[in-house]
């Protein structure tokens, strides 16, 4: 892409939203017993409110920070683990739902409340505390990401936490490797694992790359760079066989001669570049967006690269062990 995404800024508590805790307060004395709003507040979890104008505005993935915040205030010694932990260390979540905070289960607690959903987890390989919350290695949590949503959830996970340096592939492999036998999900782990890479920019790359692996397409080369008259150009997939460039969000990165110039500027600029990319290396660029990756199994981007020469294998790429 040509524009850099960036990465979902690591947890800083307290999120900016006022938390209520009921039990800490005379603000509710005077209405309802468990009002689901009153005062300007929302309830978001039994005997926990927040301010409602600001919650209602919030995406999801600040909606779960303010749900954190809250496990952090009336929920102490609490381990977060899965989506709840990747939010904290500051990985995508994509694809999983994120109404309530996940959280390690010991012997005698209630597997879900309005406020949290446990599960029970052996082989940790440690735990840490980050603004007063205790968390889990990152490698662990990637892996239950993988297990518990999924594998394009795990790979969009592992990819940003090796992109950014928060572990390394054999380290993931490790706490992978430290599960008990029979443990849900493994296998989906393992393929997750085969398939991260640390050249992956976004969740979109890492969305399409594993759609590309269903789809059965040959691997393509990530994050591949030609100098085009002296101007550096870096696109998110090469196909070599075919000269074929791949661009998830329809837009190729270039260097830093872009920053601060206008935006339509900056897109007659690409049109050039892309341009000079055809008639200098006789390559095919192919375009798509969120959309053609995500729904139907990326049926749409796929079509788009068959159609532009790459051909079908009997097998997917074989994955990293």
């Amino acid at each position: 892409m040509s524009t850099a995404q960036v990465s979902p800024a690591r947890f800083t508590a307290p999120p900016a939203p006022v938390i209520v805790i009921a039990k800490e307060t005379s603000a509710l004395d005077n209405g309802p017993r468990h009002p689901e709003r009153i005062n300007g507040l929302i309830r978001i979890a039994s005997g926990i409110y927040t301010e409602a104008a600001a919650w209602e505005t919030m995406l999801p993935r600040e909606r779960h920070e303010v749900l954190i915040e809250a496990v952090r205030r009336t929920e102490q010694g609490t381990i977060l683990i899965g989506a709840s932990a990747a939010v904290v260390h500051g990985l995508p979540i994509v694809g999983i739902r994120l109404d309530r905070v996940e959280a390690l289960r010991v012997s005698g607690q209630r597997g879900t409340t309005s406020l949290l959903r446990r599960h029970q987890r052996e082989g940790l390989t440690g735990v840490s505390e980050h603004h007063g919350l205790l968390l889990p290695s990152v490698a662990d949590t990637v892996i239950d990401i993988a297990r518990w949503g999924g594998l394009i959830p795990g790979v969009c996970a592992m990819d940003a936490a090796l992109h950014e340096e928060l572990c390394v592939w054999e380290e993931i492999r490790e706490a992978l490797e430290r599960l008990p036998a029979g443990s849900r999900g493994v296998r989906t782990a393992r393929t997750a694992l085969g398939l991260a890479d640390e050249r992956s920019e976004s969740p979109g790359e890492s969305v399409s790359r594993v759609r590309q692996w269903q789809g059965r397409l040959p691997r393509p080369v990530l994050q591949y760079v030609l100098d085009v008259g002296g101007r550096v150009i870096r696109v998110d997939f090469f196909w070599a066989s075919i000269n074929l460039v791949g661009e998830y969000d329809g837009r190729i990165k270039y260097d830093a001669a872009s920053f601060g110039k206008d935006p339509r500027a900056v897109l007659l600029d690409e049109k050039d570049r892309q341009n000079d990319l055809e008639d200098l290396y006789g390559v095919k660029v192919r375009r798509w967006r969120w959309a053609d990756a995500w729904y139907h199994d990326g049926a749409a981007m796929i079509e788009r690269l068959v159609r532009a020469g790459l051909e079908q294998m009997p097998e997917p790429w074989p994955l990293r062990a």
